[in-house]
């Protein structure tokens, strides 16, 4: 451990930050305009559409731009809040840290840390999330404010390099959608997902939960892994053969269109591609497995990823009394069905496009083991003193 960090003292967030716990907002005051209500579901996608709310409101549920919010259920993250007043339910902290004691970017890059070490001991079986007493009581390395600062501000210029990265792979998917919508437009759907399926189903968690997770064998693919038009399998778990044989109904098989029907990641689906059989998917997940006469997968997986098609998804949701789709909703899902042969050409398209997604994909990997690398440093106080001898060799 460098010298660096022997002055630091070291303390706990209940001490150094308000938390402020949103408010259970019940469907039933759910508006069509008013203050936004952030949601999960808003924080890791800002795509997703808000309910409202127009009544009156206790003044600590009210979020500003620049605020520190942290969500503790069914997804764990970080976030800074930009997009105007709303107000908060009830699985999100705002948090007010006290900046005579933490630098605020210091305080964000800190909690992600700590966040992320969390991910690994989380309560649940259906949904994660933290215990707020042994969250509150985790404690932080809290150096002087000037070094805090220096800390964050060279994580701050990582973390700006990460998001360019991501804008980049953003602006790829965004050239797919607009080939998308200027081969098959807006128009009217006339068929539903029933009508071009050969089965819909959903998996199972096996018996024994994440205890029975390997670290190889038969892909086990969780709605973490299912991205909008794109399966991302770097943390991916695995199921045993015999666990994988116990579960046949849902075998995965090339081409399926997986789509998220549960929790804050609702409504995001890809296609899989890979050997049949060799997949499985939790009760998350939904294989919508198309008549490939009908229906093109990856046509079929960007229709649904496109506004109209995302805003019936969460409309059929909001009248649930949870966050879920069943089969007959995903199979009664609107779809418009253009001649085989232009699917085909979209999805000729998309494959050229992988390539180079694919290069990216390396790239952004690339960028975020640099920056978790700076992180690990920058609380262990390895950071500051790197760029001290940096420096010192500058000069002399």
């Amino acid at each position: 451990m460098s010298e660096s960090i022997t002055n630091w003292s070291r303390m706990k967030f209940k001490n150094i930050a308000r938390f402020i716990n949103g408010r259970a907002f019940k469907p039933s005051e759910w508006k069509k305009k008013g203050l936004p209500i952030i949601r999960i579901q808003n924080l890791n996608d800002p795509k997703k559409p808000f309910n409202y709310f127009d009544d009156k409101c206790d003044d600590k549920y009210l979020v500003k731009n620049g605020e520190i919010l942290i969500s503790w259920s069914a997804s764990l993250g970080v976030y800074v809040w930009d997009r105007g007043d709303a107000v908060l339910n009830q699985h999100i902290f705002k948090v007010l840290p006290n900046e005579k004691l933490v630098d605020r970017d210091y305080f964000f890059y800190c909690a992600q840390t700590k966040l992320d070490e969390m991910g690994l001991k989380v309560h649940g079986s259906t949904m994660k999330h933290i215990t707020r007493d042994p969250f509150l009581n985790l404690e932080i390395p809290i150096p002087p404010l000037e070094t805090q600062n220096k800390i964050a501000a060279i994580l701050k210029r990582a973390d700006q390099l990460k998001q360019k990265r991501e804008q980049a792979n953003q602006m790829t998917n965004k050239i797919l959608q607009a080939v998308f919508l200027k081969m098959f437009g807006d128009k009217l759907p006339e068929n539903r997902i029933g009508d071009i399926v050969e089965f819909v189903s959903s998996g199972a968690t096996p018996l024994g939960g994440e205890k029975t997770y390997l670290q190889e064998g038969i892909v086990f693919i969780r709605s973490q892994n299912v991205h909008m038009n794109e399966l991302r399998l770097e943390d991916v778990a695995h199921i045993s053969e015999d666990v994988h044989k116990k579960m046949d109904r849902t075998w995965v098989k090339d081409g399926d269109v997986l789509l998220n029907i549960t929790g804050a990641s609702l409504g995001r689906v890809a296609v899989y591609r890979g050997q049949d059989n060799k997949a499985n998917v939790n009760q998350h997940v939904c294989i919508i497995r198309v008549n490939k006469a009908k229906a093109i997968p990856e046509y079929v997986s960007y229709y649904l990823s496109m506004p109209n098609a995302q805003n019936e998804i969460w409309t059929i949701q909001a009248g649930a009394s949870r966050q879920a789709l069943n089969f007959r909703q995903v199979k009664s899902l609107k779809i418009y069905l253009p001649p085989i042969e232009e699917q085909m050409k979209f999805a000729s398209f998309v494959s050229k496009n992988h390539d180079l997604k694919e290069k990216q994909n390396r790239s952004t990997q690339e960028i975020s083991e640099l920056f978790n690398s700076l992180m690990s440093k920058a609380f262990k106080g390895e950071l500051v003193h790197e760029t001290r001898l940096r420096n010192k060799h500058r000069v002399d």
